[in-house]
């Protein structure tokens, strides 16, 4: 039986569909989440300089990520190019900016001092049958130092969810966006109350 000119170009097309959304899945993907700006609306009373610091627990700087078959299993990695403590450092620098800071690198001996550790970074999919949902986390440890004897500490957990039928890199960059704004959320009011002595 022949088979129509348009025919075989179409089949082609159907049969390389599932190698070009799942194969994705099967390559280790180097992300860069764009960020949007300040997004937090908490502001100082009076402007003020703050030292920051930005570390990581090891784990997080192995990957940052994994993406998942339809069973559930893990296929390859995901990682942030610049490392989620530059990232974040970058993104506090900016909030904290917008909040009236003026920001510089810290000293053992520089007050208010600011320390983030990072303790989760991480972005997985929830898998579905149709598709499924890119979550992502971003955990850390503030430790705020205001002078040599008031010394305050916040945890704080920022979470993004976007929902993705392909298995494409923007979707884990565009989770990790929803994540760092909405610990930008939580994390800005807590370091401008504690910085102006409201714990």
């Amino acid at each position: 039986m022949k088979l129509p000119g348009r025919t075989v170009p179409h089949l082609v097309l159907i049969l390389a569909m599932p190698v070009f959304l799942y194969g994705c899945a099967i390559i280790d993907s180097t992300i860069k989440p764009e960020l949007n700006g300040a997004v937090a609306s908490s502001r100082l009373r009076e402007k003020r300089e703050i030292h920051l610091i930005v570390s990581e627990e090891s784990e997080t700087n192995i990957r940052q990520g994994v993406k998942k078959n339809g069973f559930g299993m893990d296929l390859s990695n995901i990682y942030i190019e610049q490392g989620p403590s530059q990232m974040l450092r970058e993104a506090l620098a900016i909030e904290l900016k917008a909040a009236g800071f003026t920001v510089s690198g810290g000293g053992a001996d520089t007050y208010p001092l600011l320390e983030v550790r990072i303790r989760r970074c991480f972005a997985e999919p929830e898998v579905g049958f149709f598709g499924a949902d890119v979550y992502s986390v971003i955990e850390a440890e503030l430790f705020m130092q205001v002078d040599e004897g008031h010394a305050f500490a916040r945890r704080i957990k920022g979470i993004g969810k976007k929902f993705t039928m392909v298995w494409t890199d923007s979707f884990y960059e565009d989770s990790f966006v929803l994540a760092f704004e909405d610990f930008m959320m939580k994390a800005v009011p807590a370091i401008v109350e504690l910085t102006e002595g409201r714990p």
